[in-house]
């Protein structure tokens, strides 16, 4: 047994190298099928927001009806017993339980059935996954049962970072392609074309199989599909759903989104759409499209937020359920849709009046903050442990900058304030080019690993730089490159030293504490958001520790301010705090959570 185990061990080094999920999942079952002498094997994967397992390859033979993808309850007959037990099950009559195969549909196999082997995969309690194998012939159930249980164990912690590093890399994609709608969006203002493209986006980021706009008809209240795509897409014309029915019809009713993952079930479900394009819905994620109502003529600027219709994602191609990072990215691309199609009944307005287009050019910035906004999300949801992160040190910077003006130490205008919270908000973009295993390790950095971080400040660059960004962002470009270096030299990535005097700022007093100013040193934003940067940090929790009171934070700020920090960026946030103007995680955190909870709820419908 110790020689069959030593050269297993060897096979599955070879093939956990290869980075395709599909290939790895079908070298394990051939590896299963090669240890047990079977005929045909199947792998199931768990899936943590359905609670059921996901078919995820087949080997030996095609007996198996259901498609990759498909999901099967975890309480089903074997399946249920050896999850239990954390141990594998030997079956000696497979046939008589052929109906509770899942897979089969209960049809007579190409293979008689005769034996089977079920393969717990768990990493401690937790369930990864479970395999199959049927008719084989070593059936030598002490020492095969045992020798299974060792596989099982040994290829859990494999697979489980296999789908970490997939997920990894399918949110790179999203987080890149993001970036580049970003660009192309900038390009064009002809609306229908801008609506088409993002929810061709959609359906390729979220990997569904077709995406719709619908808009309320301002008359009849019905609704009417306005932009299609995927498949049958072309049969849809001047389509309908009758006001308030259907599930889009009760999102747009209600303005509640609403995730569907079995259509069928739900009491809602319009099927005259189907009917007549002949696509079968599964699923569904809808939203609603909210735009804000701007008042023109006697009542201009006057400003009220309505539901002008919704959009839907349908069926997950790999037949998963919709999860929260799909919601996020949804949501966020529906915003601007609904920005797009306000924009372009202002434009028209605006023309008919011939009245500026201060509107509008506000509205295109609550696009492009919204886009700014998506993306951050992606950046927390890379980093759990500093979730929100982002959003904190563009309030704290702004909250610095405005303190900055009070005390008549800079000239910053409204539009400069717009360019630091960005650049707050987009600080940290290239964490999204630092391996999980670095930026999620709960513990201190190894050395390569602190190198590896220290690299994020390059990586945001080169990613906007890549997509064309930096261009729009030149401003923000600095806090992006400079939050981590210090006034002595010693930051990265480049070493900066000292001050780099923006002609909007005073200075005009004594001991800053920053003697020296080289046209190579930060910026005044670069200064800005290192200064929130570090505040929210010490004063956020991190799984390694706990955080740090503001008062102590404050007092370590006073300490840096001159070697590391600004000392006037310091001083005013040390004001702005005593103000009431910035607020820590916990106490922001504390305001919220009856929102969040009430938003979780109103998600599931």
């Amino acid at each position: 047994m110790f020689q069959q185990f030593s050269e297993v061990t060897q096979r599955i080094n070879q093939i956990v190298a290869d980075r395709d999920l599909g290939k790895l999942f079908d070298q394990i079952l051939d590896l299963i099928m090669g240890v047990t002498e079977s005929q045909a094997a199947v792998l199931y994967l768990y899936d943590a927001t359905s609670k059921d397992l996901i078919l995820q390859a087949v080997r030996g033979s095609a007996f198996f009806q259901n498609p990759l993808g498909s999901h099967v309850p975890v309480d089903q007959g074997a399946i249920r017993e050896t999850l239990r037990l954390g141990h594998p099950l030997f079956i000696s009559d497979a046939s008589a339980m052929l109906h509770a195969i899942p897979g089969t549909n209960g049809h007579t196999p190409e293979i008689l059935l005769q034996t089977m082997y079920c393969i717990p995969l768990m990493l401690g309690e937790q369930p990864v996954g479970v395999a199959q194998v049927f008719n084989p012939s070593k059936v030598d159930q002490a020492e095969q049962l045992e020798f299974l249980h060792l596989l099982g164990m040994l290829l859990a912690p494999h697979i489980e970072k296999a789908q970490r590093l997939s997920d990894e890399q399918r949110r790179a994609r999203r987080f890149k392609s993001l970036i580049g709608i970003m660009a192309h969006l900038s390009t064009t203002l002809e609306r229908d074309q801008l609506l088409d493209d993002i929810m061709t986006y959609v359906q390729e980021l979220l990997e569904v199989e077709a995406t719709s706009i619908w808009i309320r008809d301002e008359h009849t209240g019905d609704l009417v599909l306005h932009i299609a795509t995927g498949e049958r897409s072309d049969q849809l014309r001047e389509v309908r759903v009758p006001a308030e029915q259907g599930i889009i019809g009760y999102v747009v009713s209600s303005g509640k989104s609403v995730v569907v993952n079995d259509v069928l079930q739900n009491a809602h479900f319009y099927r005259g759409v189907d009917q007549q394009s002949g696509f079968t819905t599964r699923s569904i994620m809808c939203v609603p499209l909210r735009a804000s109502e701007i008042q023109l003529g006697g009542r201009r600027g006057e400003i009220k937020e309505t539901i002008i219709g919704g959009a839907q994602a349908l069926n997950k191609c790999d037949g998963s359920p919709f999860n929260e990072e799909d919601k996020v990215l949804f949501q966020m691309l529906a915003n601007q849709a609904a920005t797009i199609l306000q924009l372009s009944d202002l434009y028209g307005e605006l023309s008919r009046l011939n009245l500026e287009l201060m509107h509008s050019y506000n509205e295109t910035r609550k696009m492009f903050r919204g886009f700014i906004n998506g993306i951050t999300s992606f950046i927390d949801r890379k980093d759990p442990y500093t979730r929100g992160h982002s959003q904190r040190v563009a309030d704290f910077s702004v909250a610095i900058a405005r303190e900055l003006n009070r005390a008549n130490r800079i000239v910053l205008s409204e539009e400069m304030l717009h360019h630091i919270h960005i650049g707050g908000i987009l600080h940290d973009v290239g964490k999204i080019g630092v391996p999980d295993e670095v930026l999620k390790k709960p513990g201190r950095l190894t050395d390569d690993e602190m190198d590896q971080m220290k690299c994020h400040p390059v990586y945001g660059i080169e990613l906007l730089e890549d997509a064309d960004l930096l261009r729009l962002l030149p401003i923000e470009r600095q806090a992006i490159e400079e939050h981590h270096e210090r006034l002595d030299g010693n930051g990265y990535p480049r070493g900066k030293k000292g001050i780099r005097r923006d002609a909007t700022e005073r200075r005009d007093d004594v001991g800053t504490g920053v003697e020296e100013e080289t046209e190579q040193g930060i910026s005044l934003i670069g200064r800005i958001v290192a200064v929130a940067d570090v505040f929210d940090a010490l004063t956020s929790d991190r799984p390694y520790r706990k955080a740090m009171s503001a008062e102590e934070v404050l007092v370590i700020l006073r300490d840096s301010a001159g070697e590391a920090l600004d000392p006037m960026c310091v001083e005013a946030l040390v004001q702005a705090r005593k103000n009431g103007r910035i607020k820590v995680q916990r106490e922001r955190e504390a305001e919220y959570l009856p929102l969040k909870r009430l938003e979780e709820q109103e998600m599931l419908f």
